[in-house]
Order: C-alpha cells, then sequence, then structure tokens
C-alpha cells in the first residue's frame, strides 16, 4: 500500500507538501499541485484515517518508538520529552514495541504516514537501519540511548563503555577478581558497549572476562543468576545489565541463600526508583533517561526546524550511585 512519503518521492516535493494539498486541493493551484495528484492516482494512495483524524486541527504528535514502556528507564525518557515537546504546543504518542523488529519497522512506517514533524526512536536491533534510513529521507529521526551502524542519524546516548568501566573498577576496588558481566541482549549497541568497557578493565587488570547475555528484565536476571549460581566456581560480583536485572539476580541470591554482598556483589544500570528500595539497596550506574528523552525531542524539533540544536551525536555521562549491594 502507497503511503505520503511515496506520494511525495513521485512528485518530488516534501511530505508536509502533499500533506496539505490532499487535504485541501482547492486551496492549492499549479504545476506542483498537479504533480501531486497525479502521483497520488498512479499509486492509488488511500490517506491514512489516523492522518485524516489528525487534519481537524489537533496538535501534532511525535512518536516515541521503545522497546518496552514497561520497562521504566523508558518512561523516564518519554516524560523527558513530553516536557520539550508539550513546550513546542506538540504531544507525545507512545510505541511500544516489545522489541519486535517487524513491529518497530510497522510503527515507523505508520508513524511516517502521519504529517508529524520528527520520530524519537530507540531500536532494539542494528538490522531496522536501511528502514530507519528510508524513513528518515521525509520524516527527522533521532535514535534515544542506542546507535544504528553505518548511518549518520542524530543520537543521544549515554557513554555506555565509560560506564560499564567505572562499574567494573569499582567493583575490582571491592577486591572482587570473579566478576561476570551479566548482558543485555547484543543486538542493543548498548549492551555491546557495556561489554566493552568491562571486557577492556578486566583485561587491563589481568583477570578473565566472563559474559553471559542475558536481558533487560527482573525475569532474565533470575535465569541468569540459576546458571551463575551452579558453577563450581561461581563469581563474587556480577555486573547486571540494567536495574531490573539485578533485581532479579538479588532475588536469585537470597533464595539460593547467598549474603549480598558478603557471598557476590551485584551492580546495576539506570538507577530507577526500586534501586532504592530493594534489599540490600542497589549500587548502580546511573543514566539520566529523562534528560535523554528532552535532549532527543530538542534535537528532533530541530532537525523538523522547529526548533536550535546542531549536536548530530550528544553523548551524556552515567554516575556511579554506591549503596549497599556492591
Amino acid at each position: 500500500m502507497a503511503t505520503i512519503a511515496d506520494v511525495a518521492r513521485a512528485a518530488g516535493v516534501h511530505r508536509s507538501t502533499v500533506s496539505r494539498i490532499l487535504r485541501d486541493p482547492k486551496a492549492f493551484r499549479g504545476e506542483t499541485r498537479t504533480r501531486v495528484l497525479e502521483a497520488a492516482a498512479r499509486l492509488d494512495y488511500r490517506p491514512s484515517r489516523i492522518a485524516q483524524a489528525l487534519s481537524g486541527g489537533a496538535s501534532p504528535l511525535v512518536p516515541l518508538v521503545v522497546p518496552d514502556i514497561s520497562n521504566p528507564f523508558f518512561a523516564r525518557v518519554a516524560r523527558g520529552a513530553e516536557e520539550i515537546a508539550r513546550a513546542s504546543g506538540l504531544h507525545i504518542v507512545v510505541c511500544s514495541t516489545g522489541g519486535d523488529v517487524e513491529a518497530e519497522v510497522a510503527y515507523l512506517q505508520a508513524m511516517s504516514d502521519l504529517d508529524t514533524p520528527c520520530i524519537l526512536f530507540t531500536p532494539s536491533t542494528d538490522t531496522v537501519a536501511a528502514q530507519v534510513l528510508s524513513i528518515a529521507q521525509h520524516t527527522a529521526v533521532v535514535l534515544i540511548d542506542r546507535s544504528l551502524p553505518e548511518t549518520d542519524l542524530r543520537c543521544v546516548r549515554v557513554d555506555h563503555t565509560q560506564a560499564a568501566a567505572a562499574g567494573t573498577r569499582h567493583l575490582l576496588t571491592r577486591g572482587h577478581r570473579r566478576v561476570v558481566c551479566v548482558s543485555g541482549p547484543m543486538s542493543a549497541s548498548s549492551a555491546r558497549e557495556r561489554v566493552a568497557g568491562y571486557q577492556t578493565v578486566m583485561a587491563d587488570a589481568g583477570l578473565p572476562a566472563q559474559v553471559v547475555e542475558g536481558d533487560f528484565t527482573i525475569a532474565g536476571g533470575r535465569h541468569a543468576a540459576a546458571r551463575l549460581f551452579a558453577r563450581d566456581e561461581p563469581p563474587t560480583a556480577i555486573l547486571a545489565a540494567n536495574d531490573l536485572c539485578a533485581v532479579g539476580l538479588l532475588a536469585a541470591a537470597r533464595d539460593a541463600g547467598l549474603r549480598v554482598p558478603d557471598d557476590v556483589a551485584v551492580l546495576g544500570f539506570d538507577d530507577l526508583d526500586v534501586a532504592q528500595h530493594v534489599n540490600p539497596s542497589l549500587t548502580t550506574l546511573r543514566q539520566p533517561s529523562a534528560e535523554l528523552g528532552g535532549q532527543a525531542a530538542r534535537l528532533a524539533l530541530a532537525d523538523a526546524g522547529l526548533g536550535d540544536g546542531s549536536d548530530v551525536v550528544l553523548t551524556l555521562q552515567a554516575e556511579l550511585i554506591v549503596r549497599e549491594s556492591a
């Protein structure tokens, strides 16, 4: 099915021009109107019902496409983006893909078919790069927290490599030598970058690096712990994929009769609200999640000509928060 972007390409104009002409053809005259109408007819374009519903003067929407809105990290990102968007008279609409690549592509294509100024996107995998680049030809796209290889898209991210290195050094200074990294899915650039930081510090210390691929959930932490605690020489410290994974590790350690941090130390990533309230409280690396969303919204609006911002890649820093677990 043809999209508004297809019509824009065929007519040699911007999507917004197509949207305005198709919304009210009688208000336009001349060659541009003719090219747009002919392209729409040739491609058998049918306007999106959602786009038609929005054409009555409602504020434009800014889609935020994320892997899992049930993860409080992305809820904070959304809050930061919403604050900036609202100041420009726009509204954030959240699309949660469940980490499904087909759902990501479907959401991106559907959102690009709207007359939206920009899209904010956290990819779950690198494999969507080609589709994102195609959409970015007509709609401003800004990546949040994760990058896509061989693209020059604007991106707001944390220095995951440096953050993981700082967390690993903290565990080593506490006397640990069997330090394991339970990573997120390696299809995510953030997981790969954190593993790289961990591996560098372990190599510099002359210690073996051990990576167990997991995910960013409590269940993923429990599953990784079952494998780790069954080893003849279990780790004395674990660098977790994120705070949710760390909560799963803490629960599994308690079930196994292990004391944290005496028998095994656990260090998270994100500093979610839950980090302060688990027992023991969680040592973690604080991501400026709301700032990630806010800065991404600023760059997206600038790319769409609705604000100021010149950065292509904006890198923020994480902060080590020392509590009881490590």
